[in-house]
């Protein structure tokens, strides 16, 4: 039997799955700021972040339905000039974000290969 758990403010200590699902927290509000920026602040720790133009894409795309990957895929389609560093960035992005707690990611319990880790 498959158990999903959503879990804030933390991570796995082996590295980030493709297949999971980030999701907002939803203690996090945020608002709009100059040039296209967006500061999120997470009620839950009053920790905050602000975001530019390719981390509030990441963010939209943060909805608990699309996985790490296909949000990859989707950063790739929508920014194909983009270095190759780009999927780097945005798992350190989202690292960072679960880290603070704005993100949380459905952990399965069944096991994973080597091939779903980054």
């Amino acid at each position: 039997m498959r158990t999903a758990h959503v879990v804030f403010n933390s991570l796995r200590k082996d590295g980030m799955e493709l297949k999971a699902k980030p999701r907002a927290n939803p203690a996090v509000v945020q608002r709009e700021a100059p040039e296209g920026e967006m500061v999120l602040i997470n009620l839950d720790s009053a920790a905050s972040i602000v975001l530019n133009s390719t981390g509030l894409l990441v963010w939209r795309l943060v909805d608990g339905r699309r996985t790490v990957k296909h949000i990859l895929a989707v950063m790739r389609r929508q920014m194909p000039d983009a270095p190759r560093e780009l999927a780097g960035d945005v798992v350190c992005l989202l690292e960072e974000l679960a880290a603070d707690g704005f993100i949380g990611f459905e952990w399965c319990e069944n096991p994973r290969t080597k091939e779903e880790t980054l």
